[in-house]
């Protein structure tokens, strides 16, 4: 039902957006028409025949444009009306479909990294290929998770008033490291390196997860340097806009920043990664301070003034 509804709301949507095409463009026309018209530039006759011209247009419009609206709607929604079902579903129905192993979708099977035909091993193709030939540029999915029991078989348990006891499943250790320089007379400081690396387990998308990595790096370095809600004396937000509440930008990116997905050999568990490089963004770059300072500062962010009255601190 959801789905089914899904699709009838983006049908509706192309009808309106071609309807909406050809007023936006048919319009102007006509009223340009009505007013040399009026203004006795064009004959009557000039004037219908001007107007036949501009509607034709219009309906030729209407019909490339409801086209292109069409070949969007089967781009976004094909996985959706063909492929209900799960991701090796798709895999299989899609093989099938074209064609490529000549073969109904219950005899194939999938099994290192290939579709196959049961029964004929060298007959297979795989799953790149496959993702290839739809011309599709990724495939997004969705599922739950309960787990019960730890890598060790231990069992989940966490009790919520001790805090004591098995709480995950999965633990996502990492580590960062940094190098900043701080300017003494501005208080300014600029992290010039920075390195995260993390435990990953069995890694799905590389590149898609250095990215998330990069990501919560650069969301540690606004909690650490930038970053600030402050409120007055009634407890209202005092800057409750991006034009006073500081965020980094690109000019405050570390000039070198490397990311190390640890994911030992044979692996076969699946992490998410989230954020887990960002708690200890937070102390590498508040430690790198302190030891080109020597001087710690214990609140965050640690912005210019900040730096400054502890460097007034330290000399006297």
């Amino acid at each position: 039902m959801k789905l089914s509804g899904f699709v009838s709301k983006a049908i509706s949507l192309r009808e309106a957006a071609a309807i909406i095409f050809v007023l936006v463009a048919l319009l102007p026309l006509l009223l340009f028409v009505a007013f040399l018209s009026v203004s006795n530039l064009i004959s009557k006759t000039e004037a219908q025949f001007a107007a036949l011209m501009a509607l034709i247009i219009a309906c030729l419009g209407f019909v490339v444009f409801r086209r292109m609206v069409d070949q969007i709607a089967e781009i976004e929604l094909g996985a959706f009306t063909l492929y209900p079902g799960s991701y090796d579903d798709y895999l299989a129905q899609k093989a099938a479909r074209q064609e490529q192993l000549e073969a109904a979708k219950e005899d194939l099977t999938l099994r290192e990294g290939r579709v196959m035909v049961r029964g004929a091993p060298d007959r297979s193709v795989s799953y790149a290929d496959v993702i290839r030939l739809s011309k599709r540029t990724n495939i997004l999915g969705q599922g739950t998770l309960i787990a019960k029991h730890g890598p060790d078989g231990s069992e989940v348990v966490m009790d919520s008033e001790t805090g004591q006891g098995y709480g995950s499943a999965e633990w996502h250790p990492a580590v960062v490291s940094c190098e900043v320089e701080v300017d003494v007379e501005t208080g300014r400081v600029e992290v010039t390196r920075l390195h995260a690396e993390l435990y990953v387990g069995r890694v799905i998308n590389p590149r898609l997860c250095e990215l998330q990595v990069e990501g919560s790096a650069l969301f540690g370095l606004g909690q650490s340097l930038f970053e600030e809600l402050v409120f007055d004396t009634d407890g209202r937000i005092t800057n409750p806009n991006l034009s006073d509440y500081m965020i980094p930008s690109f000019n405050d990116v570390p000039q070198e920043l490397t990311v190390h997905l640890l994911e030992p050999e044979g692996v076969t568990e699946v992490h998410g990664i989230g954020e887990t490089a960002l708690p200890p963004i937070r102390p590498a770059i508040g430690n790198a301070i302190c030891r080109a300072l020597g001087v710690r500062i214990f609140e965050l962010p640690i912005t210019p003034e900040k730096v400054l009255r502890a460097l007034q601190k330290k000399q006297g």
